[in-house]
Parts: C-alpha cells; structure tokens; sequence
C-alpha cells in the first residue's frame, strides 16, 4: 500500500513539475526587455514578476502585447494571484488600446479564472508611464514578428 502511495505521489510532483516548466517557458521576463526603471512613478507595490509573451505579433503598424503579473498577495480581492493583459500598440501613431484582461486564482496564469474582461475601446495616446516604456518595447523590439 505504501509502494502504491508513494508511486502515486511521484507521478503527482513530476506532474506538476512538467506543468509548470511548461507554463513558465512560454513567458520571457521582463528584466530581458527592459531596465529595472520601467514602472518609473507608477511602479505598482502589489506586483511581484512581470513577464511578456515573445515574440510579440505584428500586423502592419499594430503591435499586439500579451503582458502575465504575476502578484505576490493576490491582489485587491487577495484571490487574484496572476492576470495576462493583452493590449495593441500602434507603432506608427504611438497610439495603444486595452484588448482583454483575465485574472487568475494561481500564479503564472494558471488555476480557476477569477474574472474575463473583455474591452472594445478605441486607441488613444500613449501617456503612462508604463505604456510609454512598453511601447518603446513593442514597437523596437527585435523579437517582434
């Protein structure tokens, strides 16, 4: 019984070791796109690892930009432990607009979906902060496709 037991925990733990290997390798940090300086002012104190989807896919002169913060407290709801934000940056205009935003009850984009945003806003200016510096990393990044 112990030998079945134990056989059932290590299938478990290299389970879930492939998975999250798995889940980590599709996301490039982002301390290699980008200085420490990036969130400047508005650097967000709940955030604990942000990371981008590369390469980022390009249409013309639209960049489109898959963003995973991963938080280390599970932000305001203290449920939400991961979000994957997905925005588009016109290149040419220096214009950015909001596509959807999904929140996680685990960290790095996995366990239950805590809540689907879905918007379908125009583009506007580039002016935070943040989305000034991720623009400057869409739209001249060499691993942009």
């Amino acid at each position: 019984m112990k030998n079945i037991f134990l056989m059932i925990l290590m299938c478990f733990a290299s389970t879930l070791a492939i998975s999250e290997s798995v889940t980590k390798s599709e996301w490039t940090s982002l301390s290699q796109v980008a200085d420490e300086d990036f969130f400047g002012d508005s650097k967000p104190k709940m955030h604990n690892k942000v990371f981008f989807k590369l390469p980022f896919q390009k249409s013309g002169n639209i960049v489109r930009v898959i963003t995973l913060i991963d938080n280390d407290f599970g932000g305001f709801s203290r449920k939400e432990f991961s979000e994957i934000y997905t925005s588009e940056y016109d290149c040419k205009n220096k214009l950015v607009r909001s596509v959807s935003n999904v929140t996680y009850t685990g960290q790095m984009g996995t366990g239950a979906i805590f809540k689907t945003l879905d918007f379908k806003g125009d583009f506007s200016p580039v002016k935070t902060t943040y989305s000034k510096k991720e623009f400057e990393i869409a739209c001249n990044n060499p691993k942009t496709k």
